[in-house]
């Protein structure tokens, strides 16, 4: 989904080969398991790690190298980990998986913005933006060549104006709904990751 409003939002959903296209152009892309993740995470400790060969941290740490790579292959400043961002990464992340729910927004949840807002991360005022990325994938090399394949979700990953970055990760799958392409049990790991930046007020 990508969504303008405001102060200039956009929140974008992916996860690996096209799973569905729903309201909102909400898009959602589920890693496949017959993809050939070999040199894919080149450079970045764990990328080609499946759950049961790295802690949840590491495979943070692995997809967060990922993207930073990406930037830099495209000119972009790094996005530096906020623990703001961060926080509302892994607590979305685990009710997608306890909840069996693959959206932005699950049940009980407030919407990003209001999330983001009350985090701290906007402490002060002023203007900001963000995007988010699902996803759910074996590796994050996966996850990453995943989102790449997809324009509208590469933007977040490249967009010149993002500065910070919270990913979340939680072992298991937000199966059968909405994820029909990514299998149940522990084999994979799901993902959230929140991209902002932020101007204060002068």
């Amino acid at each position: 989904m990508t969504q303008r409003a405001g102060n200039d939002k956009r929140i974008g959903a992916a996860f690996a080969v096209v799973a569905a296209l729903m309201a909102l152009a909400l898009a959602l892309l589920i890693s496949p398991p017959g993809l050939d993740a070999n040199a894919l995470g080149g450079g970045c400790a764990h990328a080609d790690a499946t759950p049961d060969q790295a802690s949840s941290k590491q495979l943070r740490k692995a997809l967060a190298c990922l993207i930073n790579r990406e930037r830099a292959d495209r000119n972009r400043v790094r996005v530096r980990p906020n623990a703001d961002l961060a926080g509302i990464a892994r607590r979305h992340t685990k009710v997608m998986v306890k909840e069996n729910c693959f959206k932005h927004e699950c049940p009980g949840e407030r919407p990003l913005k209001k999330r983001i807002e009350s985090s701290g991360y906007i402490k002060g005022g002023g203007r900001y933006g963000y995007g988010e990325n699902l996803g759910c994938s074996r590796t994050p090399a996966l996850m990453i060549e995943a989102w790449m394949t997809s324009s509208f979700h590469r933007k977040n990953i490249v967009d010149r104006r993002f500065r910070h970055l919270g990913i979340g990760a939680k072992n298991g799958s937000p199966y059968p709904r909405g994820a029909n392409l990514c299998r149940p049990g522990k084999d994979y790991m799901t993902y959230t990751a929140i991209f902002a930046w932020r101007k204060p007020k002068r």
